[in-house]
């Protein structure tokens, strides 16, 4: 920095910008580049959130799973629970669930996927899939064609209300649409 620069305006790179103004500026802010930040009291706090989708069955048939997630850095789980018009666990066995993560240090979440598609797109096997679904209306096409799509009509917004409710009367208060 202490080089004439001629008349010439001289450039850097960004890695460089980086390293001699904003680390040290971060630095002396108090966010060191291990993703923590330094509070009034001097302790470290996480400022970044990473989060998983994942059933209850892979941890339950896994245990180890659960320390691998924290040890990797994981602080929240999302569980699915209504997808395409079929509960996968009650929302009470969700609240279990989720109080489980709860105690190992985790915060657990609820997804959906509230937009159905008439035809067994989840699970081909699953009759009960296809049998619940008849009263699903396919989606159409601009020039009328019927699909197995996204399915926005009736009962699909009732039934997806009263999903939302029941997670929301077991304490959820997060909801990922995931369509």
């Amino acid at each position: 920095m202490n080089q004439k620069m001629n008349n010439k305006q001289k450039s850097i790179s960004r890695r460089t910008f980086f390293n001699r103004f904003l680390m040290p500026g971060a630095v002396l802010g108090g966010v060191n580049v291990f993703g923590k930040q330094e509070d009034t009291h001097h302790e470290k706090k996480d400022v970044r959130r990473f989060h998983i989708s994942l059933q209850y069955e892979a941890w339950k048939d896994n245990p180890e799973l659960i320390d691998i997630m924290k040890n990797a850095g994981i602080t929240d789980v999302w569980m699915g629970s209504f997808l395409q018009g079929k509960w996968y666990h009650t929302p009470q066995e969700l609240r279990k669930y989720g109080d489980f993560l709860k105690s190992k240090g985790l915060s657990p979440h609820v997804l959906t996927v509230p937009l159905g598609h008439p035809g067994n797109a989840l699970d081909p096997s699953d009759e009960t899939l296809s049998a619940m679904k008849k009263n699903w209306k396919n989606a159409c096409t601009y020039d009328g064609k019927l699909y197995s799509g996204t399915s926005i009509h009736p009962p699909v917004i009732e039934e997806n209300i009263d999903a939302v409710e029941k997670l929301a009367a077991e304490g959820f208060d997060s909801l990922f649409l995931d369509d």
